[in-house]
């Protein structure tokens, strides 16, 4: 798994703007695309295209999806490479999580945490849909 801190976004008081959110995800986007080989020193193949693109496509299904308002923004807390050409994303909330992986040939996967009084219960899927993957952000940012 990649090392996070580097990668963190960091939202600003202007994120419930939509032009905010999409030019902060672009940029670290546009960083992760000119990360070489070897970015990690382990031997770290950088964001393939089709991952930075289906990353895009998933953002943009997301920030349309969701409503901004100044409580809530669309904008993940990290956005990392992995070490296999892939991409993952991470939104947290006060009940929930979501952790969305991106691999190199453009598959989603997920890891989905909710909290509540009976501890933590998780819920993961491979393969799912882009529509899939709004629903479940969107439902875990309101939560």
């Amino acid at each position: 798994m990649a090392e996070k801190n580097s990668f963190h976004i960091h939202q600003t008081a202007a994120r419930n703007d939509a032009d905010s959110v999409r030019n902060s995800i672009e940029q670290q986007l546009t960083h992760l695309q000119h990360l070489n080989v070897n970015w990690d020193s382990y031997d770290g193949i950088p964001p393939s295209e089709i991952a930075i693109n289906e990353a895009r496509r998933m953002l943009k299904a997301i920030v349309t999806a969701l409503p901004l308002k100044s409580d809530r923004a669309p904008l993940p807390l990290v956005i990392a490479p992995t070490s296999d050409g892939g991409i993952l994303l991470e939104w947290t909330a006060e009940r929930a999580g979501i952790e969305v992986e991106i691999s190199g040939a453009g598959r989603l996967s997920y890891l989905r945490t909710t909290r509540n009084a009976d501890g933590e219960q998780y819920d993961e899927h491979e393969d799912v849909t882009i529509t899939e993957i709004a629903r479940l952000v969107t439902s875990t940012i309101a939560s």
